[in-house]
């Protein structure tokens, strides 16, 4: 929230980072994948950061398929990617 108030997107992406990592090395795919889209929602404005984006969305591309859990946990982490995947497409052009 104080991230968000004072526009401090890399310290915003820093924090989601740290949680991604602590999703990961408990074994949350999940949760993982959610630290990891809104990084990736963080990081989509800033054009020099395309690379980062795109480790990203590989991430969590990867990460989908191993959720446990019902379909519609992946399905939902399928629609946040798709959109996020789209939305780095277009900036790339």
């Amino acid at each position: 929230d104080v991230c968000a108030q004072t526009q401090d997107t890399h310290n915003a992406c820093a924090l989601l980072e740290a949680g991604a990592e602590f999703c990961a090395t408990t074994n949350v795919a999940y949760t993982e994948a959610l630290f990891r889209l809104c990084k990736g929602v963080l990081i989509v404005l800033d054009p020099q950061r395309r690379d980062e984006l795109r480790e990203i969305l590989e991430r969590v591309q990867s990460l989908i398929s191993v959720v446990p859990g019902s379909q519609s946990r992946r399905e939902e982490l399928k629609s946040f990617f798709l959109v996020l995947q789209v939305c780095y497409f277009l900036s790339t052009g």
